[in-house]
């Protein structure tokens, strides 16, 4: 009971102090101005321009400086006493995600039933979606030929470990959200969504929010220029191809997502069992179907 307290005041003070602050800080690191409007061709690909002029390169070394200096990175240490015992860490982001999508159905009554629908399904979609690359994190972690991999096959061992990402940021491009901006839009928060459901309720969706975007700033800091690569595939998959709606996402989501992360894992477990981790790697490169040109 004690560590559960400790946790959730964890939680509280490091939302809290990032909910102050991120939109200020923001706005002075993160070049929100992107291309006005474009004719012919540009008009189809405007939302591809947007999607990689908000944040450049060069600020996301910043911006994870940043979100830790603000106490973020007391969401993930909350949980290190629970990481003493192989598992339990997993297990207990797997508890909060699981917990989200139970107390949904019932924190949304009393909103409007466009505002209500619109937001459960952006739950399910995101919670299913990280607790889907939590499972196939542990199940490759659980393989012991992965820790004998080189200190500088960072690269690779990104690539093995998060298997979901690419079809995660692809669902969300087709969706019209950005990773991190999953709880949140203008006409949810600004129709009085946090005033309704203040306290510890609205607290689950600045965890959420703060969650995909230190997990997404942290994947292209470690990457580095190797994400170029999978950005690419975003800005044209975020341009060029056209909108779907958050049902046929959902639909998509549980049909056929689960199925090629489970399916990914066994592959690269398989490799690893089988040769050394470079052979794995370039088979591996070749039958991603969305090309990470790492």
């Amino acid at each position: 009971m004690i560590s559960f307290v400790v946790v959730l005041g964890l939680l509280a003070l490091s939302s809290g102090l990032g909910s102050l602050v991120d939109r200020r800080f923001l706005g002075l690191i993160g070049h929100r101005t992107g291309p006005l409007i474009g004719y012919g061709f540009l008009t189809i690909v405007s939302d591809g321009f947007k999607l990689c002029a908000k944040n450049p390169w060069g600020s996301y070394f910043n911006l994870l400086l940043g979100f830790l200096a603000l106490g973020l990175e007391t969401i993930p240490l909350a949980f290190m006493p629970y990481c003493l015992e192989p598992g339990l860490g997993f297990l207990a982001l797997l508890g909060m995600s699981s917990s989200v999508i139970l107390l949904s159905s019932s924190l949304f009554r009393g909103y409007s039933p466009l505002g209500r629908s619109r937001v459960r399904i952006l739950l399910f979609l995101g919670e299913g979606i990280f607790s889907f690359i939590l499972f196939s994190l542990a199940l490759i972690m659980a393989e012991d030929s992965l820790f004998m991999m080189e200190q500088d096959s960072l690269v690779f061992f990104t690539f093995y470990a998060f298997p979901g990402l690419g079809c995660s940021y692809f669902l969300l491009c087709l969706g019209e959200r950005h990773p991190w901006d999953i709880p949140e839009s203008e006409s949810d928060l600004g129709g009085g969504f946090g005033v309704i459901y203040g306290g510890i309720n609205f607290l689950w969706f600045a965890v959420l929010e703060y969650r995909w975007l230190i997990h997404w700033i942290s994947f292209c800091f470690l990457m580095k220029w190797a994400v170029l690569g999978h950005t690419i595939n975003l800005f044209i998959l975020r341009g060029l191809l056209p909108r779907y709606s958050f049902q046929a996402l959902f639909k998509m989501l549980w049909k056929n997502l689960p199925w090629f992360i489970l399916s990914w894992a066994f592959f690269v477990l398989f490799e690893l069992n089988r040769e050394d981790c470079f052979p794995a790697f370039i088979r591996a490169f070749l039958f991603f179907p969305f090309g990470w040109r790492a």
